[in-house]
């Protein structure tokens, strides 16, 4: 299979790229178990290295009763209420959280140790002992490293760094609302401050943390007045505000809040009042140098990069920096009264750097090599399920549902040679499929782990499910 990629490339991006993980996977394509006939499973879990997996047998029906966990072809015990297995990066531990009537467990190695409560977390790291959630009556408590916070009427979702050693929520007592950082009260809201963010959703959005944990923000909703608490600093007041985000190395952070009836970017705690914008929130590239949002005029969309506005289109839809940030795309649409096909823009095109690309139907996930070098997109036209790499279609013949839903083309990922590109898709009937620069590789009944390159480029590695057999699949690249 040769490979995909144009020999004329974009210029590649002059900064140092992202480091390629190491970590690599068995090429030994296996078979790792086989459920037996007449059970139900889910919850599957395959280790990082392809070596093992992980399963949740329902004897009384999926999703009914008491449940246990299988690994590695031995079945662990009986509980009521367990989470899906998870493994540590080097494939050689795993554990899960489970429950039996008012008694919880974490399960490491196969080893069940009693925990003070129901934890959503890996504790492998060893960096922190929780947090757990325990129930006391209809209130809550939060349990980490041994240190029980006060009780809550009602908790958030526990965020927590990549490295597990800070957490962050929001607990409610009576009608306030309290940050909680690092088991430290912060000043507290009049009012759920997820309510913005999360619309309908029966669970509070937290408090949110940069990845490394190095940085956190809130929002603080008063009773007339909203405002963003960012690192200690206070922006505001606002009307709503929308959660923050941060480039990849944390060097820069902004959101969108409402201010003096208009929705603005708020970058760096500076109010950009130039344009009102849509959406969620701004797009930077991984070093902060460059940022991207969507602005608005009257019925008329347009980009706003690095400051600057762009052409005015009936819709702009998503803004993707190449990984350096020596390029930028978006798609769009010049129609006054957009349509949408599963929430993606028809009738758009792609604009890369600046220059119109052809029109599809339907445009969906945008993509850069890790060099910058090249650039995908998957689309629809008519029939056709395409996914566009340098401006070179590659077709993928995937069988629509009776309803006429099409086949997306999901997880777009470059090798790291950047001379090829694997996706997955599912057909009408769900059938899945892996696509390997262009062609249809594997079709099984589930895809439970993404296709990914080993870093040598030369295969792509995946877990899936085919009857009830649960395999490791290679696939050499040429």
């Amino acid at each position: 299979m040769s490979s995909c990629v144009s020999t004329w490339p974009l210029e590649p991006d002059r900064r140092s790229e992202p480091e390629i993980s190491q970590l690599s996977f068995s090429l030994e394509e296996r078979l790792l178990d086989t459920v037996s006939d007449g059970v139900e499973f889910g919850n599957i879990s395959f280790s990082p290295d392809g070596r093992h997996v992980a399963y949740t047998v329902y004897p009384q029906g999926l999703g009914q009763g008491a449940r246990k966990m299988v690994v590695d072809r031995q079945a662990g015990p009986e509980y009521d209420w367990l989470t899906h297995v998870q493994f540590s990066p080097d494939s050689r531990h795993w554990d899960y959280s489970a429950k039996r009537g008012d008694s919880y467990a974490v399960v490491t190695n196969g080893k069940e140790r009693q925990s003070p409560g129901w934890t959503y977390y890996s504790l492998l790291s060893g960096a922190c002992d929780g947090p757990y959630i325990f129930p006391v009556d209809m209130r809550r408590k939060v349990i980490v490293n041994g240190a029980e916070s006060r009780e809550w009427d009602d908790i958030s979702i526990i965020e927590m760094s990549d490295d597990h050693r800070r957490y962050a929520y929001f607990g409610r007592a009576g009608e306030k609302y309290y940050p909680v950082i690092d088991g430290m009260l912060g000043e507290p809201s009049d009012r759920d401050p997820s309510l913005p963010i999360r619309g309908t959703s029966d669970l509070m959005d937290s408090p949110m943390l940069s990845k490394s944990g190095n940085h956190v923000g809130y929002p603080v909703l008063k009773a007339d007045a909203a405002f963003m608490v960012m690192d200690g600093r206070k922006d505001g007041p606002f009307t709503l505000i929308w959660p923050p985000v941060w480039s990849e190395d944390e060097s820069r952070f902004g959101y969108f809040a409402q201010y003096q009836g208009k929705q603005r970017a708020v970058i760096d705690h500076q109010i950009d009042d130039r344009f009102e914008v849509l959406g969620w929130t701004p797009v930077f590239s991984r070093d902060g140098k460059r940022v991207g949002f969507v602005g608005i005029d009257h019925d008329k969309q347009f980009p706003v990069i690095d400051g600057t506005r762009g052409p005015s289109y009936g819709e702009v839809g998503q803004i993707t920096f190449s990984p350096g940030g020596e390029h930028v795309a978006y798609v769009a649409c010049d129609s006054a009264k957009p349509q949408h096909e599963r929430g993606y823009l028809k009738n758009a095109f792609v604009v890369l750097d600046g220059r119109r690309q052809n029109n599809y139907d339907a445009i969906e996930y945008l993509t850069f090599s890790g060099d910058g070098r090249h650039f995908a997109f998957s689309a629809r036209s008519g029939d056709r399920h395409l996914v566009i790499v340098d401006s070179i279609e590659l077709m993928y013949l995937i069988r629509d549902d009776e309803e006429g839903l099409r086949a997306s083309a999901f997880g777009l990922t470059f090798s790291p040679d950047h001379r090829h590109l694997c996706w997955y898709t599912y057909s009408g009937n769900r059938e899945a499929a892996v696509v390997l620069d262009g062609k249809i590789v594997d079709r099984s009944v589930s895809l439970c782990e993404e296709p990914r390159f080993d870093k040598d480029s030369k295969h792509i590695g995946f877990g899936v499910v085919k009857g009830r057999e649960l395999w490791w699949k290679v696939v050499e690249v040429h």
